[in-house]
């Protein structure tokens, strides 16, 4: 069943016959709705494709590949001589902390990844992609050092900060 087709506008066409085919690329090209188009008896020659179903995050640890004795670790938000980790006021000091977290459990740098996880087990949600750029200031000001592997440690001066952030949270 051939379809007239007529061009609007500035355009001096002669209407012209087209096939329903050419006229579902024509409207599909355009962006129209096929429902819109002469009443709503046009079929595309192209189905739609059925959406695939996306897995959902599951809520518990995140699979991640960890030392050994990172997962063995027993995480509590509360770490002597520190603030809470709950009580810091930025996610860069997050970091700082968890690394003096690590610190004091013997692990001396963490990779992203495993900064990640360990803010993951004490319920906070710092993404790995995120870590270098959170850690930027801390490495501007001698707090943090990564290597040439890509982990992170912390420095002196860092630790030195995080403690004085306890005073800071204690008067307030």
């Amino acid at each position: 069943m051939p379809i007239k087709l007529k061009i609007s506008g500035n355009i001096n066409m002669p209407e012209q016959e087209i096939s329903l085919r050419q006229a579902g690329r024509i409207i599909e090209f355009l962006g129209a709705p096929e429902e819109n188009a002469v009443g709503g008896q046009l079929s595309s020659s192209k189905k739609p494709k059925p959406r695939s179903r996306s897995k959902k995050a599951s809520a518990s640890t995140p699979s991640v590949q960890v030392r050994d004795e990172l997962s063995k670790i027993t995480y509590s938000p509360d770490l002597d001589g520190y603030p809470n980790y709950h009580a810091l006021p930025t996610k860069g000091a997050k970091v700082m902390w968890v690394l003096a977290f690590a610190a004091a459990n013997a692990i001396v740098s963490l990779r992203p990844n495993e900064i990640s996880y360990a803010a993951f087990r004490l319920r906070d949600k710092i993404a790995g992609s995120d870590i270098n750029g959170l850690t930027a200031n801390a490495a501007k000001k001698g707090w943090v050092v990564k290597d040439s592997t890509g982990s992170y440690s912390l420095l002196f001066k860092g630790d030195k900060y995080l403690k004085d952030l306890l005073d800071e949270t204690s008067v307030n």
